[in-house]
């Protein structure tokens, strides 16, 4: 039971991001267990040369496209099957609603051992070390699930490791078509829309605006909260924007509110307190606009920008079209 599984989620062909650095942390798991490393994903949803590329020694095309199992209950059943034919000793998938969905499923169908919220998976002495993430990410918890005991299942969270390369070199991969081994009615997609920003919970936006201290007050609401419209953002706050009631508590980020773990985290005026940064320190890009240089927001950056945010403010929302804030 040395091989590694994992479930990849692709968009128009390409692997996404969570996809690719849970396959490079997989091949890794893989080589120490001395198996192979198998990436399981829908029919048509990764192209030929994405497969190429990517660190997978064989590669299992279910039968069914997304369309025709959009909740996941196919796969998952699907993908249960074939545990210990597969010789699995480990299986992972992102950390959403699909992934949870079908490892829960096939960990239920194989008599394995489901863990969701992983924030690593590390191998001391041939057990697995899960890094499980607890009360809305406050508390990482360790666990350990002996060798040769049940099989693992773990959905990760997306770590911001996006920065590191992951193509490497073309692997000639082995590419197998699975079987139908399971039947049954699942739900089917009627319509589909676009959340606004606004209604996406922190933790799972792709692009967050935090508002800081630095701009509390209802000028500085509004600049802010048509700026984060514009650019399609989730609006939270700091601490102090919370407490003076400029934001709801469930907009606070921090250690004490919503761990975030944005594509894109956008500061302004936010000084940058330790509760704080703790909640940001996942994101994949950090912008920080603030108009003291030594805010220690700006020290984690990877842009700062060091003006006066009634300034920069008024500038960008002109830039995307949006009208002035009075």
């Amino acid at each position: 039971m040395n091989n590694v599984l994992v479930f990849i989620e692709g968009e128009e062909g390409k692997i996404t991001e969570d996809s690719k650095n849970i396959v490079k942390d997989s091949k890794k798991l893989a080589d120490l267990l001395g198996g192979s490393l198998i990436g399981a994903a829908y029919s048509e949803a990764i192209s030929q040369e994405e497969l190429t590329q990517a660190a997978i020694d064989v590669f299992w095309e279910l039968p069914f496209t997304l369309d025709d199992d959009p909740c996941g209950q196919l796969a998952g059943s699907e993908i249960g099957c074939l545990v210990g034919e597969a010789k699995l000793g480990l299986l992972l998938s992102a950390n959403n609603l699909l992934g949870e969905t079908i490892l829960a499923i096939a960990a239920a169908s194989s008599d394995g051992v489901f863990f969701h919220s992983c924030r690593q998976i590390s191998i001391d002495a041939g057990d697995f070390k899960i890094h499980q993430s607890t009360y809305n990410g406050k508390v990482d918890e360790v666990r350990i699930l002996p060798k040769h005991s049940n099989v693992a299942f773990a959905t990760i969270i997306p770590s911001g490791t996006g920065r590191n390369p992951y193509f490497e070199k073309k692997n000639p991969v082995t590419v197998q078509k699975v079987n139908p081994l399971v039947n049954g009615m699942v739900p089917k997609i009627m319509e589909t829309f676009k959340a606004k920003a606004e209604n996406i919970d922190l933790t799972e936006a792709e692009v967050v605006v935090a508002m800081g201290d630095g701009i509390a007050n209802e000028k500085g609401l509004k600049l802010v909260s048509q700026f984060a419209n514009l650019i399609g953002a989730t609006l939270g706050g700091s601490r102090i924007v919370v407490d003076n009631g400029f934001l709801p508590h469930n907009k606070l980020i921090g250690l004490t509110g919503n761990v975030v773990a944005p594509r894109l985290y956008i500061g302004v005026g936010v000084s940058g307190a330790p509760h704080h940064l703790i909640g940001i320190k996942e994101s994949d890009v950090i912008v920080g606009i603030n108009s003291d240089p030594n805010a220690p927001l700006l020290k984690v950056a990877d842009l700062a920008i060091i003006g006066d945010a009634f300034e920069i403010l008024p500038a960008l929302i002109e830039g995307l079209g949006g009208d002035q804030v009075v």
